[in-house]
């Protein structure tokens, strides 16, 4: 069984490229593997070009260098092309490959009938040789969520069997914009006869620095054309009523993790799965009412608290107004607010869904933000977790906001700053446009995170 592991060079210095080779070479594995690097580049710097020729000359290492910029695409197709492995894995030429990947993503996906298999990440920054920040794995795979334009499967935790490729082809050529490699997925999902699975740890450490392409792509905003070609060259997912099928697609799916999670079969999101003493405790319930009954208890409360970095005696006495709460909402489970509205579009199809309702001490109100049922002036406190970026008309939104917050009341948001729309979440909220937003509420910033989060969370408000 061999891996071949493939490595697009650019303008990557040589420091870079010599350290993802170490990161490879120094893998204690069974598995014999080969490293290729494609330099898409035909005038490198004079060291990026000595390494390269330094590297050639290992036995398991082959460098192309092609003679124009075709582009990351046809760079990994140039390696594909000459690959002799069984299994390819990516890892591009900033990104540093975590020790024991190979022996452990290969074994895996043996052990369990895997076509294609992704996992998590850490950022590693500048020239350090140690990572930093949280560590994000990604959810459990799911086609639905994927072709929804979430790309869950981070690039360089990608491994699939060469005879993939050999079916579907190589990365799209015509693709510069970015997001050639969720076409990549999105294809390899569409075959129902490929199993796709995550392994849930960190594979590799993700190259943060100047010169990132997917930043420049970001920044750019050259991710939204390489969106719409996905959705043209694939018009057949996405003939649908997009947004609210998507977000109740995504809930659904989260309510079956949810109750495997309750039974013991898998640890979500991180958390540990309750205790048969716990799960004791909800078992007069319905199998997912109590699923999601022990979320709420043991994970959501403080999760709510924990991601706003607040304590619950900022509630106490107050009239709190959750916008955009899902069937979850940990503001249902806070014994300090005086009262506790939670508004939310789609409450009645999550209950048809499985969900179990709220208690009655919460005043739920099925409605958009956009034109919500309540009398001006009439909330102390008005908070919307991963909500604000979701909604169809975000001015709008806001304006309602201000309408129901009485004068020197309090906002406390949590937002998702993606820099590219997506169908569930439309808005793009930059920091820019954050600011003009709010405006007209005195003393509103973004808060300085204390807690290492994913670099697209932030907290906003004006306590």
């Amino acid at each position: 069984m061999k891996v071949s592991i493939i490595s697009p060079v650019y303008k990557e210095p040589s420091w870079m490229v010599n350290r993802n080779f170490f990161s490879v070479s120094e893998q204690q594995t069974l598995f014999e593997f080969e490293h290729i690097f494609v330099l898409d580049n035909p005038e490198p710097d004079e060291e990026l070009s000595k390494e390269l020729g330094a590297l050639a000359e290992n036995s398991w290492v082959q460098v192309v260098r092609h003679n124009a910029n075709k582009g990351l695409s046809s760079a990994r197709n140039t390696a594909l092309s000459i690959a002799t492995g069984d299994y390819i894995m990516l890892l591009d030429a900033d990104d540093v490959m975590v020790q024991g990947r190979i022996e452990r993503q290969i074994s895996f996906m043996i052990e369990n009938g895997l076509d294609h298999c992704y996992g998590g990440y850490q950022e590693i920054h500048g020239n350090n040789k140690e990572p930093m920040g949280p560590t994000i794995i990604p959810p459990e795979y799911n086609f639905d969520y994927l072709k929804n334009l979430n790309n869950i499967c981070y690039c360089g935790s990608n491994c699939f069997k060469k005879s993939v490729y050999e079916e579907i082809g190589g990365f799209d050529e015509s693709m510069h914009d970015g997001a050639e490699d969720l076409e990549y997925w999105i294809r390899i999902g569409k075959n129902k006869d490929y199993k796709v699975g995550l392994l849930p740890e960190v594979l590799y450490y993700l190259g943060i620095h100047s010169d990132n392409m997917t930043a420049k792509l970001i920044a750019s905003k050259r991710f939204d054309n390489a969106y719409k070609y996905i959705q043209h060259k694939h018009v057949e997912l996405y003939a649908l009523p997009k947004k609210p099928k998507a977000e109740l697609d995504f809930w659904r799916d989260e309510l079956k993790y949810l109750t495997r999670w309750s039974k013991g079969e898998l640890e979500l999101y991180n958390n540990q799965c309750p205790t048969k003493e716990q799960r004791r405790e909800f078992e007069h319930l319905s199998e997912s009412h109590a699923a999601v009954q022990l979320w709420n208890k043991y994970v959501t409360k403080q999760g709510y608290l924990d991601v706003l970095e607040i304590d619950e005696s900022v509630f106490e006495g107050a009239i709190v107004a959750d916008i955009g709460g899902g069937p979850t909402s940990g503001l249902a489970y806070m014994q300090s607010p005086t009262k506790k509205i939670i508004v939310e579009p789609l409450l009645d199809k999550y209950i048809e869904s499985g969900y179990p309702k709220y208690n009655d001490d919460i005043e739920a109100v099925c409605s958009i933000a956009e034109e919500i049922p309540l009398p001006d002036n009439c909330a102390d406190i008005v908070v919307t977790v991963n909500a604000l970026d979701h909604v169809d008309d975000v001015d709008k939104t806001v304006a309602e906001i201000r309408r129901i917050l009485k004068p020197n009341g309090k906002i406390i948001l949590h937002v998702t700053q993606r820099k590219v729309p997506t169908i569930c979440e439309p808005q793009v909220l930059t920091d820019e446009k954050m600011e003009a937003l709010f405006s007209w509420c005195e003393g509103f910033k973004k808060k300085e995170l204390k807690t290492p989060r994913p670099s697209e969370w932030a907290v906003w408000g004006n306590f």
